[in-house]
């Protein structure tokens, strides 16, 4: 096993500002194989690979729903422990791997529509000045839950019930943000910029 770095911009980097020297092999073979990569490799990687691997994870949730239904008494049509980032080569994912590859698995439960809650929604949306806002959050936060629960390898209902309350507060926030009323807007605006600073 080579335990020196060989890329010389990696060693100047290395070497300067009275960096102590590297001596873990496991770091050097990871420092070395990052300063190999091209940006082609990386286009491949970040580009094609990471977002594959999560539509790969997410398609294993939904085969799976079968035996999280069923309690374990359907087999799993996707084995649980597959790997799908080292068959593609992913071997060892940084933090920007897991977010393109969670990006990939999630990403598409943005796309789904509000559910249709029928005469509950009509109440709901009777009622005076939040109404329309409840009634729209909880048909929005209906689909996000299903697809949370879905994509949970485990605890599906605590997953769905999470991705449920974190939806229904957003979605009143976007609401609030397209008010006619300025006060109401600024107030979205201010609620806004705390969610993005917590």
């Amino acid at each position: 096993m080579n335990n020196k770095v060989t890329d010389p911009s990696l060693l100047n980097k290395l070497n300067s500002n009275g960096m102590k020297k590297v001596t873990d092999p496991s770091l050097l073979k990871k420092l070395n194989s990052e300063a190999q990569e091209n940006p082609l490799q990386k286009f491949i990687r970040y580009g094609l690979k990471d977002p594959a691997i999560g539509i790969l994870n997410m398609g294993r949730e939904f085969a799976n729903l079968p035996n999280k239904i069923s309690g374990g008494r359907i087999p799993e049509l996707s084995p649980s422990d597959f790997n799908f980032g080292e068959t593609l080569g992913v071997n060892n994912p940084d933090s920007g791997d897991k977010l393109i590859q969670m990006l990939g698995q999630y990403g598409p439960s943005m796309a789904l529509p509000g559910a249709n809650i029928g005469k509950l929604g009509k109440l709901l949306g009777s009622a005076p000045k939040v109404g329309k806002y409840a009634s729209k959050a909880i048909s929005e936060a209906i689909p996000q839950a299903l697809y949370g629960a879905a994509q949970a390898p485990q605890n599906n209902i605590k997953a769905g019930a999470e991705a449920g309350a974190t939806m229904a507060p957003f979605s009143v926030l976007a609401q609030l943000m397209q008010s006619t009323n300025p006060k109401v807007k600024n107030i979205a605006r201010i609620l806004c910029k705390s969610y993005r600073n917590w």
